[in-house]
């Protein structure tokens, strides 16, 4: 059937998992089935969506299609994930979608700076559409602390329910210039949505409207609680341009870099307990507890050693350090020299590939060095 379809609307794929129980199975005894979104393959039989998107007569080329069927029938497991079928427009806008299963479906298209379009398809035979985008609403808007603006913040927004989760990414992502100012395009008016803005030093901005038109022209961030240390490394040298986290049991991470003293300027905290992370390139991961925020830390980095040696041939070594277990394989004659490793006391370990222990030694990995001579065989 030919079918040509046009509306503005704002979804995506509707995340709905479909479940069919096995045929006189005992309860604990469940299989269960997930497809989950990808396919790699078209599946054998079905029918075949093709179709065209278009704006304005154009073609709209890397549209993104998703279709999910909304009746995958009876099948011998219990399915906890919905079979996506995905697809993108070439350059004159056509897509194609094989082996998709009869029945209804939902079909969703996605585009940049476009309103989305979703409809449900009733699947009997090869299908071809047309799909004309809408240009969609406007959202504006300023970020700001205290009436100055703040650039550099990261806007994003999703509609509200499970229709757009299959991707798991908002539907517009913006960054706020020097005025603070940020715009996503390609809204439907009338859908509800979820704001989220994130920005260095301040604590986050999420809010839901019942459509993207009661979106507020100026959003004023919450500085929260700023707290002030320092990294360096074992020599007392300051470390510059480390990445910084914090994190206090939230959805979102205080994030932020060292300067060049090595100090650390970490906001948008609440009086609770944080745990401050640091990651630097060359150095073993450091984690400072809190009990709440406050100044005067300082955070002492070491620099990554390394094990040289020789195990039983063919093993595997395995090295437990303080915060962390390592494990790779070893060459046919068992020789290893594994840098990078996390300084400090540990145990190294050759297993066989079962993971049964052939030999155990107590190590000390060198700052900076590498522990030579390391015989690990029964």
């Amino acid at each position: 059937m030919k079918t040509t379809l046009g509306a503005l609307a704002l979804a995506a794929v509707a995340t709905l998992a479909a479940a069919a129980l096995l045929r006189n199975p005992p309860p604990h005894r469940a299989v269960f089935l997930s497809p989950g979104a990808d396919r790699q393959e078209p599946a054998a039989g079905g029918v075949t969506v093709r179709g065209r998107v278009v704006h304005g007569g154009e073609a709209v080329a890397g549209a993104s299609i998703r279709l999910m069927s909304l009746e995958p029938g009876p099948r011998p497991a219990l399915v906890t994930s919905p079979q996506v079928f995905k697809s993108q427009a070439d350059a004159s806008g056509r897509f194609e979608l094989s082996g998709v299963p009869a029945g209804p479906g939902r079909l969703a298209v996605v585009a940049d700076r476009l309103a989305p379009f979703t409809t449900t398809l009733d699947l009997d035979s090869t299908t071809d559409l047309t799909i004309a985008l809408e240009a969609g609403f406007a959202m504006e808007g300023v970020v700001e602390t205290g009436g100055t603006p703040v650039a550099g913040s990261r806007v994003s927004l999703r509609v509200v329910g499970s229709e757009f989760m299959t991707d798991r990414r908002p539907l517009r992502e913006s960054v706020t210039d020097s005025e603070g100012r940020y715009r996503l395009e390609g809204l439907d008016p009338a859908r509800p949505v979820r704001l989220v803005v994130l920005a260095e030093g301040h604590r986050p901005y999420e809010k839901s409207f019942r459509n993207p038109t009661e979106g507020p022209p100026r959003i004023d961030l919450d500085p929260g609680v700023q707290i002030v240390g320092r990294v360096v490394t074992a020599a007392g040298d300051p470390v510059a341009d480390a990445e910084v986290l914090g994190s206090q049991g939230e959805a979102y991470v205080a994030e932020t870099r060292s300067g060049p003293s090595g100090e650390i300027r970490l906001g948008g905290l609440v009086s609770r307990p944080v745990a401050i992370r640091i990651l630097v390139e060359g150095y073993g991961p450091a984690r400072l507890e809190l009990p709440s925020p406050s100044s005067g830390w300082t955070i002492v980095l070491r620099r990554n050693g390394g094990l040289a040696g020789r195990a039983s041939a063919g093993s595997w070594l395995v090295v437990e350090t303080s915060g962390a277990t390592y494990r790779r394989a070893l060459p046919a004659d068992g020789s290893f020299r594994w840098e990078g490793l996390p300084a400090g006391p540990a145990e190294a370990r050759a297993t066989d590939g079962t993971g049964r222990v052939l030999a155990v030694r107590k190590v000390e990995i060198p700052e900076g060095e590498v522990a030579d001579g390391i015989l690990l065989a029964p």
